[in-house]
């Protein structure tokens, strides 16, 4: 990855995210676990997934459509890892090497 063109790079991860978008396995799941990409660490974006599953899950309650979004926190220095749900973007913060994950309470103290 380190060598690939960046516009190329960028084609790929629209493919990709395009791809698991479209997906019915996607359309009707409830719960999904997704990583927030980091650019500095070369992985694939996950940007496009990620707001696609908060839009739809901060539809009204009733919505059956809702998905709930479960992202990784590492726990200690063994990167033990625990996956926690976020309802939007303000229950992240960035960990000691700069790579966002979710506060260990959220923005509603749970």
């Amino acid at each position: 990855l380190k060598e690939m063109d960046p516009s190329l790079r960028s084609l790929e991860d629209d493919a990709i995210q395009r791809t698991v978008l479209e997906a019915p396995w996607f359309k009707s799941c409830k719960r999904l676990c997704a990583y927030i990409s980091c650019r500095a660490l070369r992985e694939v974006d996950t940007s496009k997934l990620l707001a696609e599953i908060l839009q739809t899950s901060a539809k009204d309650d009733q919505n059956c459509s809702r998905k709930k979004l479960y992202v990784p926190r590492v726990e200690d220095k063994n990167s033990h890892m625990r996956m926690l749900h976020i309802s939007g973007l303000e229950d992240l913060i960035a960990n000691s090497m700069d790579i966002l994950e979710p506060a260990p309470v959220d923005n509603k103290g749970n």
